[in-house]
């Protein structure tokens, strides 16, 4: 299932967050949005989910225009998001947040799957989530969201605050996932990160798209590097 959005225009409030925006997504790959704090990736993703009003440009999932469909509506036809906050259920257990999530899958994911994935989970299932580590936060997190079945998997700065094995890790996982066929759309900091997993990289600057291409090429453009990330 292709996952497009084309010329993708999104406010929050009065201010422009994303301008003619533009990428695709095609099936087990990872594309790579890249840009500097407040660039506009997470409005993207935001905009994505139905968090925020539509304006201008389309949104199209397996052909389907799905530009104005509410936040439920979009989860349920395959297209999850693990924001940037995490937002799991402190007080619940690590399995009453995976299973709270799974109520709206089709049960390709099942609580063993997720603990087979990321093994630091399985001894903690009855943990409550508020007393995990950062790390493991955020791999029940992204559990969560593989919980509702999705095609479509949309990480906000997944390795934030995490120490280099639990990036290791993490890497290893979504490497995983991609070879299953899962397509990542992935907004990350961490361009060495981003960079080891992506097919496609797109480089966003003040909400507009300023470069596309190759991981491969994209290492290449030093200058274009330098300008828009200051690396």
């Amino acid at each position: 299932m292709t996952f497009e959005i084309q010329h993708l225009t999104a406010f929050y409030g009065k201010v422009q967050a994303l301008h003619g925006l533009s990428l695709r997504v095609e099936p087990a790959q990872v594309h790579a949005l890249l840009g500097r704090n407040g660039a506009g990736k997470s409005a993207l993703l935001a905009r994505i989910m139905g968090l925020l009003p539509a304006a201008q440009g389309r949104i199209s999932w397996d052909g389907q225009d799905i530009t104005h469909w509410p936040t439920p509506r979009v989860a349920r036809a395959g297209i999850a998001l693990v924001p940037e906050t995490r937002d799991i259920f402190a007080s619940l257990t690590v399995r009453e947040n995976l299973t709270l999530a799974g109520r709206i899958g089709r049960g390709d994911w099942t609580i063993g799957r997720v603990a087979a994935l990321f093994p630091n989970l399985s001894p903690r299932l009855a943990t409550p989530a508020g007393m995990l580590s950062g790390g493991e936060q955020q791999m029940l997190a992204i559990g969560r969201a593989l919980m509702t079945s999705p095609r479509l998997l949309l990480l906000d700065e997944p390795t934030e605050g995490l120490a280099a094995p639990m990036v290791a890790t993490l890497q290893t996982a979504l490497a995983s996932l991609k070879a299953a066929g899962l397509a990542i759309l992935l907004v990350e900091q961490n361009t060495r990160f981003a960079l080891a997993l992506a097919d496609r990289v797109t480089l966003i600057s003040r909400g507009a798209t300023v470069w596309t291409g190759s991981p491969d090429d994209f290492a290449d453009a030093q200058a274009v590097r330098a300008r828009y990330l200051g690396a």
